[in-house]
């Protein structure tokens, strides 16, 4: 006879609390040579995103600071995923 498990949760906890706790940052190709770069806020879903020119990291932290910090949050996230 087969035991019979309990029912595990399918949802988790929420990863943050509040705005700009944790953001999380995507890079998409769009079509060959044109990148997304795309952010989005765990708390609030706000999303935001700037096409970027090469997958250097320093032109994807540039990107980040230009279309998260500067535009939308005025900080740093604390949590970058």
């Amino acid at each position: 006879m087969q035991e019979v498990q309990p029912a595990t949760p399918t949802a988790g906890l929420p990863l943050a609390s509040e705005y700009n706790e944790t953001v999380a940052a995507d890079l998409h190709e769009l079509e060959p040579g044109v990148l997304y770069l795309h952010i989005i806020d765990h708390f609030t879903h706000f999303s935001a995103g700037n096409i970027v020119k090469t997958k250097k990291s320093s032109e994807i932290n540039h990107q980040f600071l230009h279309t998260h910090v500067d535009k939308c949050s005025w900080s740093p996230p604390k949590t970058i995923q």
